[in-house]
């Protein structure tokens, strides 16, 4: 029998408001995403797990079959929100080794992040400071 071989994304999730659990939710939302586009039995090939999750950096790490990653990666850049709240999943890097890519995730730079989400909120309070017929 053959081994299936791994590989491990790292995803920057930048949101306006920190998620607690973003784990479980960016997991079910790119389990649902996957079913849509793919179907169940390419999901299911696909055998993804949640292997690391930092949900105050937003730094996440998803194991997945070799074969599958470009699937996965299509299914990443469907998810716009999640629980009404608008996201960016953005992939920092792939690598096929397990400990390099939680070595990777824990100290990732996160400043970058923290200048996004803080330019999102500052573009979020001007919209909302505008009346309708302004935007």
């Amino acid at each position: 029998m053959k081994l299936v071989r791994w590989r491990y994304l790292i995803l920057a999730v930048i949101s306006p408001k920190n998620l607690s659990d973003l784990g479980d939710v960016i997991a079910k939302t790119l389990r649902k995403n996957m079913v849509k586009m793919f179907g169940f039995i390419h999901y299911a090939s696909a055998k993804l797990k949640m292997l690391y999750c930092s949900a105050e950096r937003g730094i996440i790490v998803v194991q997945c079959s070799h074969k599958y990653l470009s699937k996965v990666r299509a299914a990443l850049t469907l998810i716009s929100e999640v629980e009404g709240i608008p996201v960016i999943v953005r992939t920092l890097k792939v690598t096929g080794l397990k400990g390099k890519a939680i070595e990777y995730a824990k100290s990732y730079n996160t400043r970058i992040i923290m200048d996004i989400k803080s330019k999102i909120n500052r573009l979020l309070e001007k919209y909302k400071m505008m009346k309708p017929s302004q935007s």
